[in-house]
């Protein structure tokens, strides 16, 4: 299996059960995408990118390095490291991409790119370094069907501001960091028809404890808010103990979320993670069956 960098796994992660899986017609789409399965792809792709842009991923796909190489190997010019796509190919996931992601550093020690903790996030810890994630993507399936991420400021279907952006900052104890997803919205349009269109935000800081890197790293709470916009259903997903313990998987592979039902329908679940892209969702009512939601590979 071959392993996939930062943009990879945003890109697998993103399209979710689309991308790297198989099709799926329109109405089977919007099917997905408002369901269970697509508040858990787009709380974990907001995690993801905050994370793994920081030096958290897989090392870059080796044959398609105009397209897949990580932001966080970018020149640093005036604290910004800065990537454009230019309609480039990642052939194992039949994607072509386009787009601009960018990493904005605060770093008060020096004007280095860096959280001060190196690439795992493992060291001298200093207090209150900040990046932050945004981006204008496009990701055109070969098959037909494009979906953009965008972390401009928008507005879900209730009116909520999401102000756009993933922070990342660094509490000053080694291996612990802080994650604030302002906004990411996440829109899918095929034959020229918006059929899906997601945002996600944290009402709830995640607190990240023992580094950025996949196999160590661990969310061990906060709260994510996933707003369905076509379907006007909201989510929110609450983290604990979620650990990455895979060094070539993108999503967690133990832990659990908390679900609870907003707007759109009513009640309460748990998610358990277990292994790379695998997950049982159990309900509080005993009359619902529970649900193994499969994310997308991106080992």
């Amino acid at each position: 299996m071959k392993r996939v960098g930062a943009l990879g796994g945003l890109i697998c992660g993103s399209l979710g059960l689309l991308a790297c899986g198989k099709g799926f017609g329109t109405s089977r789409l919007a099917e997905l995408e408002s369901g269970n399965a697509a508040a858990v792809v787009s709380a974990v792709t907001a995690m993801n990118a905050g994370l793994d842009e920081n030096g958290g991923g897989a090392s870059p796909i080796s044959d398609e390095p105009a397209c897949a190489t990580s932001l966080r190997l970018q020149p640093c010019a005036n604290q910004v490291r800065q990537k454009t796509y230019s309609d480039c190919a990642l052939p194992d996931a039949g994607v072509r991409v386009s787009g601009t992601a960018v990493l904005q550093y605060v770093d008060r020690q020096n004007p280095a790119c860096d959280l001060g903790q190196g690439p795992a996030g493992l060291g001298p810890a200093i207090a209150n370094e900040e990046s932050v994630w945004s981006a204008e993507l496009s990701f055109t399936r070969t098959s037909g069907g494009e979906l953009k991420v965008a972390t401009r400021a928008h507005r879900d279907f209730r009116g909520i501001n999401f102000s756009g952006g993933i922070r990342l900052t660094s509490t000053g104890a080694v291996g612990e960091y802080r994650l604030d997803v302002f906004g990411v919205r996440r829109s899918w349009v095929r034959d020229g028809k918006t059929v899906v269109d997601v945002s996600t935000q944290s009402v709830a800081p995640l607190e990240v404890v023992q580094g950025l890197a996949r196999g160590i790293r661990e969310i061990r709470r906060g709260t994510l808010e996933v707003s369905h916009n076509l379907a006007r259903t909201v989510v929110r997903l609450s983290p604990s103990d979620l650990l990455w313990g895979s060094a070539t998987c993108c999503h967690p592979t133990s832990g659990t979320m908390a679900i609870e039902y907003l707007e759109g329908r009513t009640g309460r679940a748990t998610l358990e993670f277990q292994g790379c892209g695998r997950a049982v969702l159990k309900s509080t009512d005993p009359q619902v069956p529970d649900e193994t939601i499969t994310l997308a590979d991106c080992k």
